[in-house]
């Protein structure tokens, strides 16, 4: 979808559907029970019409969404079966993945429930259907209380003292690293607004997990956070740095996605996971890993563009690398959940201009605001001279736009 393929996922998508049993629930990963399969998948769908535009094709399949969503409603109220159960109100047991054997529930598959809701209710206003929409509002609110309730009770700290919250909820199991399975908490973060909430519990959770996995690296990645307990993982330091651009920590940011970088093939592939070089050389899992490209590719466009809450950001924590004498940077009909833009950074030969031009029709909402950082280049040195105002501009949505920066004397 971020290369323009939009046939091939509406093609994916289309097939995916014949996994959806007569419940609503997705069983792809047979025998394993994974709850995140039907959430996730109703979040494609989602993403992919808001991308597209193409409401028409989500209409026609919105059975499967609805299904979906019953299945998820239908599976919260039978985690209720047992009162005392620590994940009574959230989701039930089932296979978590990331170096996790034993069937447990999990927070990232609240994380993605959640999100699933929130497109769900969008596209739900979008299509016209205003009681769905309510109904499905009220059933994601109605996991606040519940979630703040298990996190409250599940918080600890690691040996070094940092408080984080496990992967899964209400684990008692003894000699389960801290890191193990995190990657339930960062995987899901660029994709739905619970992390930005505003809700003090959640936010305290999220600083501190980030502070216990950043201390927790070893060649800029995550040690032990899947099935080899000495490995790096190489995709999650991609999420890693993801997780830190939408905190706003653009230094960290980087430094993570440089490491993932650092970490590929001369070919621009990743295995799965690797020892650090300090330990050996044993590899585990797919080669090359087609995850890892994937996320490689969202990581950097994070830096060009991401969607964050109603509000299209452009070169938020851009790196000063981009930015020396001749450089180019270039997107060209870049698909957002608000419409398809285009960007081009041009650093002149001397280095003493920056042009940055951004066009593109934003048809999900003309309203929609455009936010342009220049905060790299202001630290750089160049100055918006037509502006006159602070390291950020508000774009109008449709009409094409050029900035000039001309380094300061």
């Amino acid at each position: 979808l971020m290369l323009g393929d939009t046939a091939g996922v509406r093609n994916a998508l289309e097939h995916g559907m014949a996994f959806q049993a007569p419940s609503g629930q997705f069983t792809v990963l047979r025998p394993s029970t994974s709850l995140m399969e039907t959430p996730t998948f109703l979040i494609m769908m989602c993403r992919y019409a808001a991308t597209t535009g193409d409401d028409d094709w989500l209409r026609r399949h919105w059975s499967i969404v609805q299904r979906g969503i019953g299945w998820i409603e239908q599976t919260r109220m039978q985690t209720y079966n047992d009162e005392n159960a620590t994940y009574a109100g959230l989701v039930p047991p089932g296979f978590v993945d990331g170096g996790i054997a034993y069937k447990s529930a999990d927070y990232g598959t609240v994380w993605w429930v959640l999100s699933a809701l929130e497109h769900a209710t969008a596209a739900a206003e979008r299509l016209g259907f205003a009681e769905i929409a309510a109904r499905w509002r009220a059933l994601r609110s109605s996991y606040d209380q519940r979630l703040r309730e298990a996190i409250r009770k599940d918080l600890r700290r690691d040996p070094r003292g940092l408080e984080y919250l496990p992967a899964t909820i209400g684990d008692t199991t003894q000699g389960t690293p801290p890191q193990r399975g995190q990657y339930t908490f960062l995987l899901p973060y660029a994709y739905g607004r619970s992390f930005f909430s505003g809700d003090t519990m959640l936010e305290r959770a999220a600083r501190g997990t980030l502070a216990m996995l950043d201390a927790t690296t070893e060649e800029g990645m995550i040690v032990g956070s899947g099935w080899m307990a000495d490995g790096l993982w190489s995709w999650l330091a991609g999420v890693h740095s993801m997780t830190h651009h939408y905190r706003d920590s653009y230094d960290a940011a980087r430094h993570y996605l440089n490491a993932f970088a650092d970490h590929a093939t001369p070919l621009g592939t990743w295995v799965e996971e690797q020892q650090p070089r300090s330990v050996g050389t044993r590899t585990a899992g797919d080669a090359s890993n087609a995850e890892a490209s994937a996320i490689f590719l969202q990581t950097v466009r994070t830096f060009l563009m991401r969607e964050r809450g109603d509000t299209l950001h452009l070169l938020a924590g851009f790196p000063a690398e981009w930015a020396a004498p001749g450089c180019h940077t270039r997107v060209r009909d870049g698909r957002t959940l608000f419409g398809t833009i285009s960007l081009d950074v041009r650093v002149s030969a001397k280095g003493d201009t920056i042009t940055i031009g951004v066009s593109g029709l934003l048809p999900r909402s003309p309203a929609v605001p455009v936010l342009l950082f220049l905060d790299t280049f202001r630290n750089l040195g160049y100055i918006d001279v037509s502006s006159g105002k602070g390291p950020r501009r508000l774009l109008p949505s449709h009409a094409p736009t050029v900035v000039t920066l001309t380094r300061g004397r």
